[in-house]
């Protein structure tokens, strides 16, 4: 609370600062008189109440610079110390050289993985030459066909259709079941064994 009142007390005196900057370092008692005086004026007292205003909002521009600077720092820190991903056997789509890699953690079955494929489609389509994507099977245990249809496209990509596998099993979200895998298998011309 003192240092409260402190601040308060000096934000007052700079507003005042013609009139009391002397007195309230020399002579304490002098300088609450000289104030109360002062106080009891309200265009004084606007005076204050202005410079206090111009005091705090002054702080939260600071405190939002700061933040925003940190931010900016944190991000070019990540672009300095790109996190490296073991993409591994995980099947790749793009130009292999691109300067940016996504990594996709999907289930077949999540209606929202279906929207982020279609998404990471067009991704693909804008930057070309910039972007790759790499995939990784991440069947949720709610989701009692993900599994199936994971296995479903890693023995697709084991034969060079990992990409097509992917699209109709999206596709085809609604129907997954073995029926499914078996037709879509047998519709890209896989062995089935």
């Amino acid at each position: 609370m003192k240092k409260r009142s402190l601040v308060l007390c000096f934000t007052v005196a700079l507003a005042a600062a013609p009139i009391f900057a002397s007195t309230a370092l020399a002579a304490p008692e002098a300088f609450e008189k000289d104030m109360d005086a002062f106080l009891s004026k309200d265009e004084n007292v606007k005076k204050v109440g202005d410079a206090l205003e111009r005091y705090f909002q002054k702080k939260r521009e600071d405190a939002q610079q700061q933040a925003a600077k940190s931010e900016t720092e944190r991000i070019d820190n990540q672009f300095k110390n790109p996190v490296k991903v073991d993409i591994g056997s995980s099947p790749v789509k793009g130009n292999p050289a691109a300067k940016i890699t996504i990594v996709e953690f999907s289930d077949f079955q999540c209606p929202f993985c279906q929207r982020g494929a279609a998404v990471m489609e067009d991704v693909l389509k804008e930057y070309p030459n910039d972007v790759k994507l790499v995939f990784k099977n991440l069947p949720l245990p709610f989701h009692e066909k993900a599994k199936p249809a994971a296995k479903a496209s890693l023995a697709a990509g084991k034969q060079g259709k990992f990409w097509e596998m992917h699209d109709l099993l999206f596709k085809n979200q609604a129907a997954l079941g073995d029926d499914l895998y078996m037709t879509l298998a047998k519709d890209l011309s896989l062995d089935t064994a």
